[in-house]
């Protein structure tokens, strides 16, 4: 499971049915259905969560969250999410780098919906 921090917020928040099959933790970066969000509070399986979902969120990420042999070097380089950790590549594209690697942490732009497969 990948905990982020909210660095900066929007306005556009939505109650979404949590079709994971475990419970979300607050805080916690998931994908549900073809939207991403970042959970604001815990939420049960089967049960209605609140999350952050605007285009633009700004959140950080750390090392602890990235796929082995990620490598977030590159300012606008694109970033995946699969099987809980950010990656390089992968099969749901889910924002983009603002600010790469430094000090262990990167500070992505994300996007409201997730691109599956890719660009």
């Amino acid at each position: 499971m990948a905990k982020v921090f909210v660095e900066r917020e929007g306005n556009s928040r939505l109650r979404m049915f949590n079709t994971l099959g475990r419970k979300i933790e607050s805080g916690e970066f998931v994908i549900i259905g073809t939207i991403s969000g970042v959970a604001l509070e815990d939420t049960l399986p089967n049960a209605y969560g609140a999350f952050h979902v605007e285009t633009g969120l700004v959140i950080q990420a750390g090392q602890a969250d990235f796929a082995s042999g990620a490598n977030f070097a590159d300012a606008n380089g694109l970033v995946y999410f699969d099987d809980g950790q950010f990656t390089n590549d992968g099969s749901n594209l889910v924002g983009q780098v603002i600010d790469p690697l430094n000090n262990g942490v990167i500070r992505i732009a994300k996007y409201f919906s997730v691109f599956v497969g890719g660009v």
